[in-house]
Formats: C-alpha cells, structure tokens, sequence
C-alpha cells in the first residue's frame, strides 16, 4: 500500500513543471512626468537581460539613459517555481512633448510599445500648482552689443528638504564669457507656502554678432519628501537666447555701458610746484557693466615743459546690484622742466550709453599749472665769452682780452670746480678701496651670507642701495629703492617714489626722495647727498638681523 502511494505521488511529481516561462516585458513606472523629473523604464525576462543597442541609440536621442543594475528572484508556489530577472534605466527627457518608446527584441521575444508625455515645469511663482522645486529664469534684456554686459540670473526654489545642492556641470555660453558675480539665498512666501531659494546672477559678455543661445542650467540634489523617502532630483532651467548687434567698426575703442566717468587727483598742492618736483597725478576710470579689462588706458605724452612718467595701472573689478563694475587706475608721475605755465591737456573717452541708446563722452578738463624757479637747482656755470674783436688797420686782426674782473670770476669757477672734482675723486678712491676689501671682511661668514632667503631680502636690498649711493647713479638708487620697498611693505607693492613717500609717512624720507625726482628728471645740475638718503632709509629698517649688523660694521668701523 505503502509503495502504491509513493509511486504515485512520484508520478505526480513528474507530471508538474517546475519552472514557468516568463514572457519578456517592458513597463515605465509613470507615464506622464515634467522636464525636470526623470522617469524608471522596467524591462524582464527569464534570462539575463540587457536593453538592446539599437534601442540605446533611439532613446537616446531624446532622453539621458543611465543603467541603474539587474538583479533576479526566483518564487514558488504549489509547485511552480518562477525566475524573473529585472533591469532598470532611468531615463531624463532633453525636451517637452510625446514619445513612443518603441517594441524591442529581448531574448527572442518584442516588448510592447511605451508612451511617455512630458510637460514642461511649472516655473511660474504666480500658479496655484508651482511645483515644489522649479528653477525661475530671468534676463535684463534680449537684445545687445558685442561686449555689452548681459545679466542672467537662476532662481532655484524648493519647499521641500533638499541636500547637496549643486551645479551638474560648469555654467559656459559659447561666443561669449559667462561670469558668477553674486550669489545669495533667502525665504520667500509662494501661495501662502514658504520656498527656500537660492539666486545665482551671471554676467555675460557676447564676443559675436548673431543669436547668442544661452544654455539652461542643470541643478542635481537630494530630495527628502515627507522625512522618508529620498530621492535624486535633476532639474534644469529654460534655455534664452538674446540677438548680438556688431559694433561700429569706426569705433576702437568700443565701450558699451551703463554709466561710465573720470575723476582726477594729485599728490600734492598744485598751486606750489617748481622746476624739477614730481607731481603724480592718478586718473581713475570707472563703469558699470564693463570689466577694468575693458577699459582703456590713459596716455599723457611728453611736452617741452614737463615729462611724464607712466607707472603701471590697477585693474579691479567690484560687482553689485548692477553687475560688474570696472575700474582703470591710471598714474602718471609729471616733473615740470623749466618755470612758467604748462598746460595738461584734456582727456576724452567715447563710450555707448546702453540705457539711452546714444555716445557720450566722459571728460576731464585740461589743466594750467605754474611752475615756480627751483632756487635749490643749480645751473651748470656760465661761458663768459671775450667781447667781438674790433677791426683794426693792421694786416692780422687781434682778438681783445677780457677784463681784468671777468677774468678773475672764471679763474674762481675754475678753481671751484677742481676742488670739487678733486673730492670727489679722492671719495671715490676710498669707497673703491672698501668696496674691493669688502669681500675679505666678510669672508668670515661667508657660509652664513650665502645662504641668506626670504626673511633677509630687506638686508639684502639694503646692500644694494648703498652700492647705488656708493656709485652716485640715481636710476640705479631709484631701482634698489623700490625694491627694498617692496620687500619692507609687500602688501603695499610701491611703483613710485612718491608711492614710497606715501607708504612710510616719513617726512624726512620724503624730502630726500622729492630730491632724487629733481635728480632723475631734470636736465639742471643738482647738489644730491646719496649718502644722507641711505642713513634715512637705514634708520627705517625696523628688521634687521645680528649678522647684518655685524657686516655693517666691519664696512663702517667706528674710529
């Protein structure tokens, strides 16, 4: 009886199938989604799947796929075991519209045909349905010339929890430069519902005549909703496109903005200049909707009154409200060569007011200036010539002599000036002589002097200020000025001597560099200690070292 049972309970067994074959299927997990979400395309089968070539390329011409894995279960019941194998792509629409996901041919056998509608977003603050997270896009303006500033700004707003907020990929804008100039978040109130946003405002600059295409911006974050669930958001904001007129093309300088002015200053009193001072004058251009690349520089060229001497502009860019702000810093230093007025001329720049639509011209007037004898300018001495020789009846003409007091005032010149050609002459041979025994001296620490860095620059430039005043050459003192300078303030980066004079407010310092001006500029012969501006400029030296103080002193042995 026994037997009988197991018999046919085996031949039950038998009988009944084990697996049941799973027709290959494909699904969408919504069929109706906005442009900023993305939607789930389910396909399975009973083997190991995966979405054909063919399909990848058409889907992927309207959607961004992504794989997002396989996996497989296998469930029995009464018997009848069944294995499905799932493989699950997320797919983003690239635009608004209906598609039709067509059949494809999976392990032998066609799925059905999908549909999928996408809406646009709901971006408007004003609708009773605003979408928890939408983008708001906005432009000043649609239409524009090459250069002229275009601003952009992204409002990304959200009433839901949102984490890890950030940019999908760099924000650029083909023939044209893009720039993130201000970036701030705040509360604000949408239909009686609280929004969280985050504002980033672009300046952009068309480098090219035509239609400007102005790409959307592509946001991805974490989305909590409910406090359960988390999600991956991707949204992305309406593309602009704005026209781009050329520019004139008898215009050079081609400067469109919003606003744009001069100002002036000067170093010092006008009303009280001399023959051989420096006077700096600091020309600074400002506009709005313009980069301090933008802008041109200020040229002030030689006359036969003055010189002037060109120091490197300060380009700075500030943003606000308006958007970028540019600003040219121009400074040119102006040393007057001989007494009476001379006149700086006017200066005029030509720019596109955008507001008006019209050129304006930004002026500044040309100024007068008198410039006063410098009695402390020593002129090089007179060549008293004899008088004209008289025509006599004698065959050979004899040239009359000086007389006896103009004679006695060039025989006084002279001797002047060999005395003082003779000291200096004897100053030169005993600062040569220390200069050739100034190695020797030092050998001794050597090993310590060779391997002096950063900390020691202001010593280092020190060294070669005196080898400049050592020599008498004032470019060369000038130079070895600004270097030590520049290692003593190295925030401060001074161009000038008056930028010095400026710096160390040091009134003495300042009196000897006014003189080094008179020195440099002019073609009078002056009376200039070297040697008095280095012990000023040492006594500045507030961080000095034992082993330069010790070298100093085996170069100026107290007697």
């Amino acid at each position: 009886m026994v037997k009988i049972f197991s018999l046919s309970l085996l031949a039950l067994l038998i009988s009944l199938p084990v697996f049941s074959a799973t027709a290959a299927t494909a699904k969408l997990n919504r069929n109706s989604i906005t442009i900023n979400e993305s939607v789930q395309l389910i396909l399975q089968s009973e083997d190991d799947i995966n979405l054909p070539a063919e399909a990848l390329q058409q889907l992927q011409k309207y959607f961004e796929v992504k794989h997002r894995g396989n996996n497989s279960s296998t469930s029995c019941a009464n018997w009848d075991c069944e294995t499905t194998v799932t493989a699950t792509y997320q797919l983003t629409p690239k635009n608004v519209g209906l598609f039709s996901i067509p059949a494809m041919a999976i392990n032998g056998e066609k799925t059905q045909v999908l549909q999928l509608r996408v809406s646009a977003a709901n971006n408007n603050p004003s609708s009773k349905n605003v979408d928890a997270v939408f983008i708001e896009t906005s432009i000043d303006k649609t239409q524009s010339y090459v250069q002229e500033q275009i601003l952009l700004t992204f409002k990304i707003n959200n009433s839901i929890e949102l984490r890890d907020l950030s940019l999908e990929q760099e924000f650029m804008v083909e023939n044209a430069s893009a720039k993130l100039i201000q970036q701030t978040s705040y509360e604000r109130n949408i239909n009686n519902q609280r929004y969280n946003t985050a504002e980033l405002t672009y300046a952009v600059f068309p480098q090219k005549s035509g239609i400007l295409n102005i790409p959307a911006i592509q946001i991805v974050a974490q989305a909590s909703r409910g406090g359960f669930r988390s999600s991956r958001l991707r949204l992305r904001s309406d593309p602009q496109t704005v026209m781009v007129n050329a520019s004139p093309e008898h215009k050079k300088n081609w400067l469109p903005a919003k606003h744009l002015q001069l100002s002036e200053s000067f170093s010092d009193d006008i009303n009280h200049i001399q023959v051989g001072d420096s006077i700096t004058r600091t020309i600074t251009t400002t506009a709005i909707g313009l980069t301090a690349e933008q802008l041109p520089p200020i040229k002030i060229r030689d006359q036969k009154t003055y010189k002037a001497y060109p120091d490197q502009p300060k380009l700075e860019d500030k943003n606000n409200e308006q958007g970028t702000v540019g600003i040219r810093t121009d400074t040119i230093a102006i040393v007057a060569t001989q007494p009476g007025e001379i006149t700086l001329p006017a200066i005029d720049i030509q720019w596109w007011n955008t507001q008006k639509n019209s050129f304006e011209t930004a002026r500044l007037k040309a100024i007068t200036l008198t410039i006063a004898a410098n009695p402390d300018a020593i002129k090089a001495p007179a060549v008293v010539l004899a008088p004209a020789p008289v025509a006599q009846a004698a065959p050979i003409a004899i040239p009359a002599s000086p007389t006896k007091n103009t004679a006695m005032f060039d025989h006084q010149n002279v001797l002047i000036w060999q005395i003082i050609s003779a000291i200096s002459l004897i100053i030169a041979a005993v600062f040569a002589i220390l200069y050739i025994k100034k190695p020797a001296a030092i050998r001794v620490d050597a090993n310590n002097t060779a391997s002096i860095d950063a900390d020691n620059t202001q010593q280092e430039a020190l060294k070669k200020l005196l080898q400049a005043c050592q020599s008498q050459q004032p470019h060369q003192v000038r130079q070895s000025l600004l270097l030590w300078a520049k290692a003593t303030w190295p925030l401060r980066t001074p161009h000038s001597l008056m930028d010095i004079s400026q710096i160390s407010k040091n009134a003495i310092l300042a009196k000897h560099l006014k003189q080094l001006d008179a020195k440099l500029y002019t073609d009078t012969q002056q009376n200039y200690d070297f040697m008095a501006l280095y012990q000023v400029v040492e006594k500045t030296q507030t961080q000095s070292n034992n082993t330069q103080q010790q070298a100093l002193k085996v170069l100026y042995p107290v007697s």
